[in-house]
């Protein structure tokens, strides 16, 4: 079974998973014996909590590789402007973001009305920098690691900003996703 990027996302209550197939290159130069490189991805959609409806397909291709890389506003714009593909392609939520990975903090919710949890992971390796995860529980790909300088600076963070702080991280991830819009021909 081939692999294909992979991307779990909820907008207005239902949760929708985004996966790209194919690719595409068109070129009329070089050498033809060599297969020309794949710069452009067609994304599929989902929708995971409504099982009798049909997979959307973006009207536009997203440069290769960039799924995990947009902004949930662009994952939200490309499903927009989806047109429905005419069956259903079953898609596995297979990596859903998990509200029980931290029981004990209440979600940050940041301007978009996205849900965040901030929390430190344990290490694996003994003298290892300890790590702050950022994760949205409402974007599969909005995700990021931080490697703190040692095991009291979060606490200290936490100590002098309080929620701030944390919202701060969340601003700051955030930041590191591309906006995407797509062609204006595309839609």
């Amino acid at each position: 079974m081939p692999l294909y990027d992979h991307r779990v996302f909820k907008v207005q209550g239902e949760w929708w998973a985004a996966q790209v197939h194919g690719g595409s290159s068109v070129t009329t130069w070089g050498d033809m014996r060599v297969p020309p490189a794949i710069a452009y991805d067609s994304v599929y959609f989902t929708c995971l909590t409504d099982e009798k409806r049909n997979t959307q397909v973006a009207s536009g291709d997203i440069p290769t590789g960039w799924l995990n890389l947009i902004d949930h506003a662009s994952i939200l714009r490309l499903l927009q402007s989806g047109r429905d593909f005419g069956s259903r392609l079953e898609m596995d939520p297979i990596n859903v973001p998990d509200s029980g990975e931290s029981p004990n903090r209440q979600p940050i919710v940041d301007a978009d009305g996205l849900r965040w949890v901030v929390r430190k992971l344990p290490s694996n390796k003994e003298g290892a920098k300890p790590t702050l995860e950022v994760a949205c529980l409402d974007d599969s790909a909005l995700r990021r690691q931080i490697l703190l300088q040692d095991d009291d600076t979060s606490d200290n963070l936490n100590a002098m900003t309080g929620h701030l702080g944390e919202l701060a991280l969340v601003e700051s991830v955030k930041k590191t996703f591309l906006e995407f819009t797509p062609h204006p021909e595309d839609e």
